[in-house]
């Protein structure tokens, strides 16, 4: 068996999937129950900025920003069970998964090649990312059919949750190093503090090779920083990126002044999904489309919620029998009761949206000030027409 840092880390395979795709509820999200509103990929419409901070400003400025806290990894032999744990007791989303030298020498004993992993020398190297979306990944494949369940039945709704945490348990014994997400890539700092992937690393470059790609679909959410050993030291992510973009303006300059619809920045597919859905079908749907959220709406379409992977944070294997309820109640009873506020249920949570009037830096203030991944472009009825996404405003960015 060959592990290498190449093999195991996702931005170095970008068509890898981390599981396979589950078809068990395909034919209720192909007869038209979920929403997809498709009217073309859109991108920004040539508005130029010529400054040169996106290729003056580097790795190195980014990282003055971030802590020295130690950064949480886990081990590639620990189970599903003992890495979910870890990651609802801290409340983060993934975690770099990391590979001690002892068994990279066992898993290659029998080979004559060396592993990377072994060209470090720290006692411990990532090779890859475990996050709660891998895990929900794993835990989706042994799931039931929701569509088998008559959910408007009291017992039958029992049942599911009674199956749904079996599954749950059976899954938990299963491995780190089997459910290892496709979501992160590596950087390592060099030995002098400089180099090509090192501190020196342009954020345009960083942008276009780590994160993102200018030849494929691929997207990174982090990426682990490595020191000279081989030691996970930081781990950078899109909010990262854009939180440093937006204190320095010089980054993107006039752009800022500019509209969603001048930019056409954002994708005008968007997943809608009716908030009575079952939230175990909710969260199968993004996991089939690869999707990292939806919108979740209301009989006349309107935008009432967002359902992302960040909504499993915390929870733990031991509640998943909570999600045979409908996607609305799951988030309400995770975020607070809904109010009426004008004679129409408000959730207490703020729900984020703006229109395509708005301007980019008003956007990227409303993103930030709130800690938000992606924002919703919606109508003046309230129904969503575009989403977004870190990973969109990244790529504007490192295209000027």
């Amino acid at each position: 068996m060959r592990c290498t840092l190449s093999a195991c880390l996702s931005f170095l395979s970008p068509g890898r999937s981390a599981s396979t795709s589950r078809g068990k509820d395909s034919a209720m999200v192909q007869s038209g129950r979920f929403n997809v509103v498709d009217q073309g990929r859109s991108g920004h419409n040539g508005w130029k900025h010529t400054g040169p901070s996106m290729d003056t400003y580097t790795l190195g400025h980014i990282l003055k920003e971030k802590s020295m806290n130690d950064v949480t990894v886990i081990d590639s032999t620990a189970t599903l069970s003992e890495a979910w744990e870890t990651l609802a007791r801290l409340k983060i989303l993934s975690a770099p998964a990391v590979m001690k030298r002892e068994c990279a020498a066992n898993l290659d004993k029998d080979s004559d090649d060396e592993l990377e992993i072994e060209r470090f020398t720290a006692a411990a190297t990532p090779i890859g990312f475990i996050d709660v979306e891998s895990l929900l990944a794993a835990f989706l494949d042994a799931c039931p059919t929701v569509s088998d369940f008559d959910l408007s039945n009291t017992e039958q709704t029992k049942k599911l949750g009674q199956t749904i945490q079996l599954a749950a348990n059976r899954v938990k014994q299963m491995k780190v190093i089997n459910a290892i997400a496709t979501d992160g890539g590596v950087v390592r700092l060099g030995s002098s503090g400089a180099g090509e992937e090192g501190y020196s690393l342009s954020l345009r470059r960083i942008i276009n090779t780590l994160f993102t790609s200018t030849l494929t679909d691929l997207v990174h959410h982090r990426v682990a920083v490595l020191d000279d050993t081989g030691a996970v030291k930081y781990i950078v992510s899109q909010s990262d990126l854009v939180r440093f973009i937006h204190k320095t303006e010089e980054t993107y300059g006039s752009l800022g002044d500019f509209s969603l619809a001048d930019l056409r920045l954002g994708s005008n597919t968007v997943l809608t999904i009716p908030e009575k859905t079952p939230t175990l079908l909710a969260f199968a749907t993004l996991h089939k489309q690869n999707k990292s959220c939806a919108g979740i709406v209301n009989a006349d379409g309107q935008l009432v919620a967002n359902l992302s992977k960040s909504d499993l944070r915390g929870i733990s294997p031991e509640g998943f029998s909570q999600l045979v309820y409908p996607v609305s109640e799951f988030l309400q009873a995770k975020q607070g009761d809904s109010v009426v506020n004008g004679g129409a249920p408000t959730p207490k949570y703020k729900l984020f949206s703006t229109n395509a009037e708005d301007s980019l830096a008003n956007v990227l203030t409303t993103i930030i000030d709130n800690g938000l991944h992606r924002i919703y472009v919606v109508d003046g009825d309230g129904r969503p027409t575009a989403i977004v996404t870190l990973t969109d405003i990244l790529r504007l960015f490192a295209n000027h």
